[in-house]
Formats: C-alpha cells, structure tokens, sequence
C-alpha cells in the first residue's frame, strides 16, 4: 500500500494534520492529533497485514499448496 505524505499545519493555535490523498479519493483529509494517532495506528496495523499476507504467499510453494490451474491441494499422503 502507497501511503501520501501527512504534514502538520498550525491554525488558530492548535495543530492540524493534512493527508493528501491522491490516488482513491483525489481529496484532503484534515483532523487533530487524536485523528493523526488513528491514522497512524491503522497504517500500522495495514502495514503489519500486508507482511503477513506477503509472507504467507512467499512459504506457500514450499508447503506444498499447488492452488495454481490443474493443481490438487487433496492430494494424498504417501
């Protein structure tokens, strides 16, 4: 996943954070710090997902899943 940049802006006095999105929504997203935290922890946890998805995929030949065309993962045991 392509994460756009977030920056910091101050209005008023209190700090706001900016996420530009350029790639689903083609807007802005703007929220203080509970949101940035939010964000960041759902980043994380999408970031954590797409590794563990990626490493599955990876050992996957390995242990013997054939789920590609004309293979049969119920083979039997020798």
């Amino acid at each position: 996943m392509k994460y756009a940049a977030s920056f910091p802006q101050t209005r008023d006095g209190q700090t706001v954070y900016v996420y530009r999105d350029p790639s689903v929504c083609q807007c802005l997203y703007v929220g203080g710090e509970s949101e940035y935290q939010q964000y960041q922890k759902l980043r994380l946890q999408q970031s954590i997902a797409d590794e563990e998805a990626s490493a599955a995929l990876k050992w996957a030949p390995e242990w013997g899943w054939g789920w590609g065309h004309g293979s049969n993962p119920w083979r039997q045991w020798p």
